[in-house]
């Protein structure tokens, strides 16, 4: 569920740039099964690693590895000095952020020049710069587009080990009980999964 962290009506992130490569490898996931001889269920396993992935990120609010998303608002925050925060954590760098004025004109703000990023934080805020304040949009639906990078970095083998880890387990967890992950929070889950899941976020099974 996607909720409208700045009390503004928002669309779910879309995934525009999906990333280059999975957390783990289907090499690294039938080692960790046990499972490194025969190919009969790679095409099945590798179903899994990419489907538990992509839930994980949409439970978590995040990307494993960079990864470019687009969002659209209804309009800037009433407040002139308060902040826009992209939905998914982790934000590395911010592509455009373009509103449709009164006029109906599309224009671009400038990073740096209209706004400033905070990348520091864990959801990234975005806020007018210096003698700034947001401008007007038409009213419309979706009249501020945004895109922005997100994720850990572009290598799987640098990723944290607990991202890893958790994958890992999502994938053996799916693939033994034949079920999508977001259908195992009533099941005995190992408590080493649940206490990464806490670890990134208040969600937990």
């Amino acid at each position: 569920m996607f909720s409208d962290p700045d009390h503004i009506h928002r669309t779910p992130p879309k995934v525009i740039t999906p990333p280059a490569a999975e957390p783990n490898s289907l090499a690294e996931v039938k080692a960790h099964m046990r499972r490194s001889s025969g190919t009969s269920e790679d095409d099945l396993i590798t179903m899994y690693i990419k489907s538990c992935r992509k839930t994980l990120e949409r439970m978590l609010g995040m990307a494993f590895l960079n990864t470019v998303f687009e969002e659209r608002l209804d309009a800037f925050p009433c407040s002139s000095d308060e902040p826009v925060s992209p939905y998914i954590s982790d934000v590395s760098a911010i592509g455009f952020l373009k509103y449709i004025d009164t006029t109906g004109i599309l224009t671009t703000l400038v990073e740096n020049t209209d706004f400033v990023v905070d990348y520091s934080s864990k959801r990234a805020r975005i806020v007018p710069a210096y003698g700034h304040i947001w401008p007007v949009t038409r009213l419309q639906p979706n009249a501020v587009q945004m895109q922005y990078t997100a994720g850990h970095g572009t290598d799987p083998n640098a990723l944290d080990e607990d991202l890893k880890t958790m994958h890992l387990l999502a994938v053996t967890m799916a693939y033994t009980e034949r079920l999508p992950i977001s259908a195992l929070a009533g099941n005995d889950v190992p408590a080493g999964f649940g206490q990464i899941v806490s670890n990134f976020t208040n969600w937990s099974f």
